[in-house]
């Protein structure tokens, strides 16, 4: 698929999957598993984020990571953008069912188009969202300037070097994390630095407690890491 159709791509499959019920599914199958740990875990120290931060999670999707960083810190403050009404509602449900919604705000936007504010936030990330984006220069750009002086941002990526997202990453195109770290640094950013983690596929899921979780994330601190399913950049301000 090209850059081009990806966007539009996503929107049908968000709009599909609410109306088919798939949407329910993942709420109910991928809180407290592995992946779910592996985004809390790597976002939470490779943000170094500190209790009360204020953060932007640039494409929330239905608020899996949202709901991961509020059920380890709840004083965090967290404002998500997303771009498709129907994970915007969902998420907004499960951080209220869950009563991690306070201090969040759910909102609907397109990144290239939103207005993020200027040094506003403690700290960003965005997970697997930019390679679906053609104005990529834009949206970091935007977030560099959203950023207090200092401030950290982490953009997460399904992996290029990776094995197996040859064979299973089919609806948007795998681009290469170390050119969204050279975006940064055109940016502003300093300090970039880059790692990897989830080498299991997200089937089947491990609950994050298990001694597979575990071994995932010893993996992701060796130099192995590089070869993991999801790849993250990290940049100061």
């Amino acid at each position: 698929m090209t850059i081009e159709h990806a966007e539009e791509d996503w929107r049908k499959k968000a709009t599909d999957r609410a109306a088919s019920g798939f949407l329910e599914y993942m709420v109910s199958h991928e809180l407290f598993d592995h992946t779910w740990a592996g985004a809390a875990t790597y976002i939470r120290h490779g943000l170094k984020l500190q209790p009360n931060s204020l953060i932007l999670d640039a494409g929330c999707g239905w608020g899996r990571v949202v709901h991961a960083l509020k059920y380890h810190d709840p004083s965090l403050r967290i404002d998500g953008i997303e771009l498709t009404l129907e994970f915007v509602e969902r998420a907004r449900r499960l951080l209220s069912e869950t009563k991690l919604d306070n201090d969040v705000t759910i909102s609907q936007g397109n990144l290239v188009e939103a207005d993020f504010g200027d040094n506003k936030y403690d700290r960003f990330y965005s997970t697997r969202v930019l390679h679906y984006i053609e104005e990529k220069q834009t949206v970091i750009n935007k977030l560099y300037r959203a950023l207090k002086p200092g401030g950290r941002g982490m953009i997460v990526l399904p992996n290029l070097y990776c094995p197996y997202r040859w064979f299973t990453y089919k609806h948007a195109p795998l681009f290469p994390i170390k050119s969204v770290g050279e975006i940064m640094r055109a940016a502003g950013f300093q300090k970039v630095e880059y790692g990897g983690h989830g080498f299991l596929p997200a089937r089947p899921r491990f609950r994050h407690t298990s001694v597979v979780c575990r071994l995932d994330s010893m993996l992701s601190r060796t130099p192995l890491n590089r070869f993991a399913g999801l790849a993250y950049v990290v940049g100061v301000k």
